[in-house]
């Protein structure tokens, strides 16, 4: 019996050694073994030079196929080292949706030459493409779509999906349109090839329909196709026209995407900053969020400034700020994560709005006693002071109660007012609750020192 034996991956001296030496049919002979995602991967360990390089080399469908594997910022900088004539020569090869990411990502200059390269159909339907926004799911979907008249015959359309020309390669599902070209149902290819040959397409439409119009958030989009379990998500126009498909693998890359995206930025970071090389310009992306800490611990040692008094009456209570802060950053981010993640998926609805609010606020009261207790039980052991135990145990409740009302409810504020809840989290929600906690544990023990001392 034959056996093959896969074509060993090609070193990275020796590629290394074919970008020195300039050399484009070497690179694309060491190249021809690997997958368009390997390739993807290696042009984005390489700088953008040496990228622009490869893709040269390989030409064609096989450089349509990398570039179409590349994220988007990758893309942006190989694309800014490669000539119009390379770009060109590889879009005409790419899908339609992903050409347009392509083309949506050159200079105008570069837009136009690219543009007038393409076959007039295949150049209307990338134009038509680039109109709708690039996080909606008319930015993300499939152009290229199977559809059947809604009053043909079984035996109509599998002689029509005979004479497709164009190659669907994932056809799973059939879509049936009326003479208006109006999406009316969808069916699916089994219940096409095992129909009577003369059951009408009408008889054999799967209900209910699921569809999404072509201006819907890609979030939404890939809530919707998670909720009823879809391979395909029909798209379509304000008058119910079919205009394409959101597919699986674009809907994995719109998760992976937003949150990774979200993860960045709860970090007060972002995506082009991973990408970038220059460390003044990283330093400029964070330096903000560095300085809304820096702001809040300013504040924070402001307050302690109005308390001097009572740190010099129990110099034992600075001991346990450190312990506050961290309790009231540590609950705050924990909480506005689970708000955040229930918003991202659905979950959440303003309807329901206090009911993960009173939740986290149960959840912090129980996290505060139990952390109060212990911390109290410290301070009564450590300085022998009943009432600076009391102090700091009531701290730890209180920060515990207030840091989670502020973590669940700041992102649904923010995001009520237009703002991404993501930056809610990070260095935002520690300082807010870092000022809080601080400004709570003085003023309980002024309160309560005051007290005994009268």
């Amino acid at each position: 019996m034959d056996s093959t034996t896969p074509s060993p991956a090609p070193s990275r001296d020796a590629i290394r050694h074919a970008l020195d030496q300039g050399d484009p049919a070497a690179l694309r002979a060491l190249l021809a073994s690997l997958h368009a995602e390997d390739v993807a991967d290696l042009i984005e360990s390489v700088s953008p030079e040496d990228g622009s390089q490869i893709l040269s080399a390989l030409k064609g469908q096989e450089a349509g196929d990398a570039l179409a594997e590349l994220s988007d910022q990758a893309m942006e900088d190989v694309l800014e080292e490669m000539s119009t004539e390379s770009i060109s020569e590889a879009v005409e090869t790419m899908a339609a949706d992903d050409a347009a990411d392509v083309i949506g990502a050159l200079s105008e200059t570069q837009r136009g030459a690219v543009l007038e390269d393409l076959d007039e159909p295949e150049k209307q339907l990338v134009t038509k493409l680039l109109d709708y926004g690039e996080d909606t799911a008319g930015g993300i979907m499939t152009p290229e779509v199977v559809t059947v008249p809604f009053d043909a015959t079984a035996e109509d359309a599998i002689r029509q999906l005979r004479g497709l020309q164009t190659p669907h390669d994932d056809v799973f599902v059939v879509y049936v349109i009326d003479k208006e070209g109006r999406l009316v149902g969808r069916l699916p290819l089994h219940r096409l090839v095992t129909a009577a040959k003369h059951a009408p397409v009408s008889a054999l439409i799967q209900a209910p329909l699921v569809s999404c119009n072509v201006d819907l958030d890609q979030e939404e989009v890939a809530q919707l196709m998670a909720r009823y379990n879809l391979v395909a998500l029909p798209v379509v126009d304000a008058d119910g026209r079919l205009v394409g498909r959101v597919t699986f693998d674009d809907v994995i890359d719109v998760i992976s995407d937003e949150a990774t995206e979200d993860i960045l930025r709860m970090a007060g970071s972002s995506s082009r900053e991973v990408a970038e090389r220059s460390a003044l310009r990283i330093a400029q992306v964070r330096l903000p969020w560095v300085i809304v800490g820096l702001a809040g611990g300013l504040t924070s040692g402001y307050f302690m400034s109005m308390f001097s008094g009572i740190l010099k009456l129990a110099l034992g209570l600075a001991f346990f700020v450190p312990a506050v802060a961290a309790l009231g950053g540590n609950i705050g981010i924990q909480s506005s994560t689970i708000v955040i993640r229930a918003m991202t998926t659905g979950d959440l609805s303003y309807s329901g709005v206090w009911r993960p609010i009173l939740r986290e606020l149960r959840v912090g009261m129980t996290i505060g006693l139990v952390c109060g207790t212990l911390a109290a039980s410290v301070a009564f052991l450590w300085f022998h002071d009943l009432g600076m135990g009391l102090v700091v145990g009531l701290a730890m409740l209180g920060v515990g109660c207030s840091a989670s009302v502020i973590g669940s409810s700041l992102p649904l504020l923010l995001d009520r007012i237009g703002i991404d809840p993501a930056v809610a989290t990070g260095p935002f929600i520690t300082t807010a609750n870092d000022v809080l906690g601080i400004l709570l544990y003085f003023s309980l023990a002024t309160i309560l020192f005051g007290l005994v001392n009268h």
